[in-house]
């Protein structure tokens, strides 16, 4: 069972309810770390990015992927974290369930909708779960170097 929840959306209710988190959240840099075998991308950049037009761009939502907080104060770091709990606390409510029957496929822009799993029973049958990753910064950083 897949869980996906719809972080623009939540990004619009935090913007409209919860001002102030939403403003720590688009504007506190963070720092991002994805790694592998064979690439190291990393990224300073807000949780919510706006774009210059005044939207939102990209949603950096995965509390395993957030690689440091340097250069923030004990209570930047308390309104970061305070934020990021209730922006989780929306996106826990507007969650969505979906199960995928064979031969299906699921596609997710990991900066608009976050994503996660249920757990698995083992003896309830087979399992074939595979990832690809795309990540933009990986794409800018490849852009930059050529």
């Amino acid at each position: 069972m897949f869980l996906l929840f719809i972080a623009l959306k939540g990004a619009l209710i935090l913007k409209n309810n919860y001002p102030h988190h939403y403003k720590t959240l688009t504007e506190q840099q963070i720092g991002f770390r994805l790694f592998s075998k064979t690439h190291d991308t990393r990224s300073i950049k807000p949780v919510i990015e706006i774009l210059g037009d005044g939207t939102i761009g990209i949603i950096r939502y995965a509390n395993w992927t957030i690689n440091h907080t340097i250069g923030i104060d004990n209570e930047g770091l308390k309104a970061c974290f305070s934020a990021l709990a209730c922006f989780g606390n929306i996106l826990n409510k507007i969650k969505i369930e979906l199960k995928l029957m064979p031969s299906e496929l699921l596609l997710v822009n990991n900066h608009r909708i976050t994503h996660g799993r249920k757990s698995f029973d083992l003896t309830s049958g087979n399992r074939h779960f595979q990832q690809v990753y795309l990540e933009i910064d990986d794409i800018e950083a490849k852009w930059r170097s050529l």
